[in-house]
């Protein structure tokens, strides 16, 4: 009697659980971090904004679906904002696009000053060259 294809039968449900992996491994989606809290995905907006707030220029993150990656500066209808790409490089190319008119490239951010004050558009250009290039 061979004992190979015996052997291979045994081990095909160990083969079949280490594929699974455990539930404490990064990356799949569906695991929970220490605690029991879901991770927080990465927002580039989430520090710039708190630069800006700090320095008692009002903005808000996007709420549109359409817009997952942009930072509306207040008032609306100064038509200022700031949308992070996902590369300084597709920064760069959206840029010579023109797909963002008049907008000053910053590391991955392309802002839109809009009809701000040269005082409140340098306070938000600070606070995206403090960020870098982070995405």
């Amino acid at each position: 009697m061979c004992r190979r294809p015996l052997l291979a039968v045994a081990l095909l449900p160990a083969l079949a659980l280490a594929a699974c992996g455990g539930g404490n491994e990064t990356g799949g989606g569906y695991d929970t971090a220490v605690g029991g809290k879901a991770p927080v995905a990465f927002d580039p907006r989430t520090k710039p904004l708190k630069c800006i707030e700090k320095k008692h220029v009002q903005a808000a993150k996007s709420t549109q679906p359409t817009e997952p990656n942009v930072l509306v500066i207040m008032p609306t209808t100064s038509g200022a904002r700031v949308t992070w790409l996902k590369t300084p490089a597709a920064t760069e190319s959206a840029q010579l696009n023109n797909q963002y008119p008049g907008a000053e490239m910053i590391g991955p951010a392309a802002f839109q000053v809009g009809a701000l004050s040269d005082s409140t558009a340098k306070k938000i250009e600070k606070c995206l060259e403090a960020q870098g290039s982070t995405f």
